[in-house]
């Protein structure tokens, strides 16, 4: 079954083609990779299926539901959540309350009821905090639940981020980068927990410069240049492309092992 449709999706910066008839599928319960040269229009795509940018074209379409139209904080009721390269949190608030601030997407008490501290305010902060401490068990990170987010290291944000899209309860999880500046032990750590959230039910579309850990770990792989798909097959089928090798492999080479 396929949980997103990318329908010849299109926009254009300035006349300029940033994506260009791009056409694909992420099949439930796979890690599929999305691959290409600085430029290409990973972020771009990132942002249409997201919301934070209008489309010139094409459809989106998320559980049999065309989302194209919708808003970003629509698109995120409807089960997508995404990561940000380089994070998206709030540097000066403590893990917990950054989680505390995504969870507040899915929870229905309004201002007055925060207010006056009532009934629904109170259940919904019980299952918040509940939530929260299991999220942060499953992502390893209970231990830095008071520390700023400033304070703690490079792996222990990039978690906060994921932490941050998984507090919403997504059918699909768009990562961007997860492994940016970790070190070879870390990465591997890392590709680790993204396993782990494919095992919990979360559909994953994985943007990533890192080979080895993009095609050790994704079932697909998706590949775009200039805003244009070139190609899609496994591992082995991409890395053995020649158009891939000559758009993106050949400029920074290909390391696997």
């Amino acid at each position: 079954m396929d949980v997103l449709e990318i329908e010849s999706l299109r926009k254009h910066f300035k006349g300029l083609a940033a994506i260009n008839g791009v056409s694909f599928s992420v099949r439930e319960g796979e890690i599929l990779g999305l691959i290409g040269p600085n430029g290409a229009g990973k972020t771009t795509l990132f942002n249409l299926i997201t919301g934070m940018i209008g489309s010139d074209g094409g459809r989106v379409v998320f559980r049999g539901k065309d989302i194209t139209k919708l808003r970003e904080f629509e698109i995120s009721r409807e089960g997508i959540a995404r990561t940000f390269q380089g994070g998206r949190y709030f540097r000066n608030e403590t893990v917990f309350n950054n989680f505390l601030f995504g969870r507040h997407s899915r929870t229905k008490s309004g201002v007055w009821d925060c207010i006056v501290n009532s009934r629904l305010n109170r259940k919904e902060e019980e299952e918040s905090e509940a939530e929260i401490g299991n999220l942060m068990r499953f992502l390893d990170i209970e231990s830095f639940r008071n520390h700023l987010v400033s304070d703690v290291p490079t792996a222990v944000q990039t978690r906060v981020g994921i932490g941050i899209g998984m507090i919403t309860e997504p059918y699909l999880l768009l990562l961007d980068e997860p492994v940016a500046g970790l070190n070879p032990s870390e990465t591997s750590d890392m590709m680790d927990l993204i396993r782990k959230i494919i095992a919990n039910g979360i559909t994953i579309l994985l943007v990533e410069h890192n080979m080895k850990a993009i095609m050790g770990t994704c079932q697909r792989i998706i590949v775009i240049d200039s805003g244009t798909k070139i190609a899609e097959g496994s591992p082995e089928e991409v890395s053995g492309n020649e158009r891939v090798i000559e758009a993106y492999l050949g400029r920074g080479g290909l390391v696997i092992a």
